[in-house]
């Protein structure tokens, strides 16, 4: 058989078993799956201080009281809380993997701002009037980390469990010059024979204590409840340990520059 009839042949075979009487047939495009997380938001078109906004907080995760948990914590940063609660809208839209934040079209600036501190948030405007704006969150949202404050905001406690007296004083008076709020307190009965000095605080003061790291050399940071001690707000105590005998110091402010490591935001 000619090669041209062969050919031929074997187009009307395909032709009776494939629904398109063609020769050959593409297949049908396959949906692609939605991303991740939102290519980027731009940049807000200026800048809105936190106390002059105002948000509702829902949690779409998996995790119990996650609301609240970030409610709280976007409080500390000066947001001003309306409702906290579970995520009462339910539609079509898939449930945000890192956060949502909704807004009317007068609080499309306060979102964009919000979203600079929510990494990975997506946006979505709804018919709302007001500026308020709902932060809904997602199995991994987070926060970026706040950068420790200037060291004239910080107040710390300074206490010595060693057996040199006076050392308590003698660091907080050098902090005091240095400009921090500093007060020296009586030997404490801690004990931390393997440190040079250990900085507690609670949750919300970590950005104050990331401060005092900052100028004391070799020094740990260490939670309240992990150091059976309660704490609450800004406040941060330093105590300092055995071996603040065998070199602590409080660095100079030119040297006192560099950050203590954050946890990296997630990325795409």
């Amino acid at each position: 058989m000619p090669r041209y009839r062969a050919a031929g042949a074997a187009c009307l075979a395909m032709a009776l078993t494939v629904t398109l009487g063609a020769c050959s047939s593409k297949e049908e495009p396959k949906k692609k799956a939605a991303p991740t997380c939102p290519a980027g938001n731009p940049k807000p078109s200026r800048t809105v201080a936190w106390p002059t906004m105002y948000a509702n907080v829902y949690n779409a995760s998996d995790s119990k009281g996650e609301a609240a948990t970030v409610a709280r914590r976007l409080g500390w940063r000066g947001l001003n809380l309306l409702e906290v609660a579970n995520d009462p809208l339910a539609d079509d839209r898939p449930t945000p993997k890192y956060a949502e934040i909704r807004y009317g079209k007068s609080g499309r600036t306060i979102a964009l701002n919000l979203a600079t501190q929510i990494p990975h948030a997506n946006l979505y405007q709804d018919e709302r009037a007001d500026p308020t704006v709902d932060v809904v969150i997602g199995n991994d949202f987070t926060l970026t980390p706040q950068p420790p404050r200037p060291i004239k905001d910080v107040k710390v406690a300074v206490f010595n469990t060693t057996f040199q007296s006076g050392l308590a004083a003698t660091v907080s008076n050098q902090l005091a010059k240095q400009g921090f709020h500093s007060e020296a307190k009586a030997n404490d009965r801690a004990y931390y024979p393997d440190d040079t000095a250990v900085i507690v605080y609670d949750e919300e003061g970590l950005p104050d204590a990331q401060r005092v790291q900052m100028s004391i050399p070799g020094s740990r940071l260490l939670q309240d409840e992990k150091a059976n001690v309660s704490m609450t707000g800004r406040d941060v105590r330093l105590y300092l340990g055995s071996k603040w005998l065998k070199g602590g110091k409080v660095a100079p402010l030119s040297q006192a520059t560099k950050a203590p490591g954050s946890s990296p935001t997630p990325s795409c």
